[in-house]
């Protein structure tokens, strides 16, 4: 018996390092493929999956590897289908070549910075009534902690539609001004500091909920922007180098350390776990939780793409008390033994339990030809408009990307209700600023931006 248990052992090891392999030949590939590029959308994915393989495989021991039937077919077979449908997409573009274009500074009336602060002030006033509603606690941190809680288990006593709805419109302006902020930057050209107020106010809006979601969303998409404003300066050339892999790896480092400060951030202590759990749980646990998923037998919703779109049909069933809307989740937490995993399990397994094998690889090759679509118009963009929103909208999109390891994020606020306000907040405060000047015959709007005029 101890020597079969050695020989699983060694197999579940042997088996996880050609995991890790296959996703390094995977990552190589589509270095080869994309002009060595890290802002595209097949590096963006297979980069996730290859960092949760490393911790997994460090983890081995206290998860005893990976077991289930199936599995290397869907987390190899759904990233490869990735990266070939991107591929494709790419063909079309194979015979031209990726444009330069000159930068220019965005410069914004002072008198816009008060007015879009004034109603950032409402938002936040507005947000903070319904999270001191449902908590006991006056510090505002104390009281996101609480209502994290009460929203995670259903327990809110006051819970206006209007609030969700804020937040998403909140994300929507936080974009516009990290784009203005990250362009000047590309730009060497000096901020206002009325501007990081903006963005400052935008990211305390966020965090009233008590979670993380929207502040690590900010950050990776400011990275992959700020990748495709310098790109666009530079002429696209490489930014892949082993000389700079040391920076990747600090910058991973950096978002997980993150994670544990925003713990303090939204109100939940900054013990619930040691750094190493962090790393374990966010990075690595997803792909363990969907093995364990495909040893189980789950029922498919009689609804259309129940799991996929889940977060959804939540919202479409709050509204209308449609019992075809109340989908069960088969998202639970999970343990090996006393270690946690937490309830993600990448964006392949809702797919892989509403559509299939088949189903799952299609899709994938589909978001894959999406969304390096939306990459390869960027790189090939004739005229450099004012503010540029194919960069904003792919840099929204690009975090659903890069955390499909992680979580359905793309079904959750990309095809999903939720896009639909992120992209009125987009709408509304693009119209401010840059639709809309003062001059002597009083306020005057612009249907079109055709210079990059300072503004009055």
């Amino acid at each position: 018996m101890i020597g079969f248990t050695e020989c699983l052992e060694k197999r579940q090891i042997v088996d996880m390092i050609l995991l890790l392999l296959t996703y390094t030949a995977m990552l190589y590939l589509c270095m080869i493929l994309f002009n060595r590029n890290m802002a595209c959308p097949s590096f963006l994915l297979t980069a996730g999956f290859w960092a949760s393989s490393v911790v997994a495989l460090i983890n081995q021991d206290a998860w005893k590897g990976f077991n289930a039937p199936g599995f290397y077919s869907v987390t190899i077979g759904g990233v490869a289908c990735f990266i070939a449908g991107a591929y494709l997409n790419s063909l079309f573009y194979s015979k031209q070549k990726a444009t330069q274009l000159e930068l220019q500074p965005v410069t914004i009336a002072k008198w816009k910075y008060g007015f879009c602060l004034a109603l950032e002030i409402v938002i936040l006033i507005l947000s903070m009534y319904v999270v001191f509603q449902n908590a006991t606690s006056r510090n505002p941190l104390t009281a996101a902690g609480e209502y994290y809680v009460a929203n995670k288990y259903g327990h809110l006593t006051y819970d206006p539609s209007y609030f969700s709805i804020i937040q998403y419109l909140n994300i929507g302006s936080m974009y516009i001004y990290l784009y203005i902020l990250l362009n000047n930057i590309v730009c060497k050209w000096k901020n206002e500091i009325g501007l990081y107020a903006l963005f400052g106010v935008g990211v305390i809006i966020s965090l009233m909920q008590g979670t993380r979601n929207t502040l690590f969303m900010v950050v990776i998409s400011g990275i992959v922007m700020f990748l495709i404003l310098s790109s666009i300066r530079d002429g696209w050339i490489p930014n892949i180098r082993f000389s700079s892999l040391w920076k990747v790896l600090l910058g991973v480092f950096a978002v997980v350390a993150l994670f544990q400060i925003s713990l303090i951030l939204t109100g939940r202590s900054s013990t619930e776990f040691t750094f190493s759990e962090l790393v374990y749980t966010y990075l690595g646990a997803p792909l363990k939780n969907l093995e364990l998923y495909l040893n189980e037998n789950h029922e498919k919703a009689s609804i259309f793409g129940g799991q996929t779109f889940l977060q959804t049909y939540k919202k479409l069933y709050s509204m209308t008390n449609n019992p075809a809307f109340n989908v069960t989740s088969v998202y639970k937490y999970r343990w090996v033994g006393k270690h946690s995993l937490g309830n993600v399990y990448t964006m392949l397994m809702p797919l892989y339990n509403d559509f299939g094998l088949f189903g799952m690889y299609l899709i994938m090759a589909l978001i894959g030809f999406i969304t390096e679509w939306q990459y390869e118009a960027i790189r090939h963009m004739k005229k450099y408009a004012y503010i540029k929103n194919s960069v904003i909208l792919y840099a929204y999109v690009s975090f659903t990307i890069a955390f499909a390891f992680f979580s359905n994020k793309y079904f959750e606020t990309v095809v999903s209700m939720a896009f639909i306000y992120v992209l009125i907040g987009l709408a509304v405060i693009h119209v401010v600023l840059f639709n809309i000047s003062v001059d002597e015959n009083g306020i005057v709007i612009k249907l079109h931006q055709k210079h990059q005029n300072q503004d009055r």
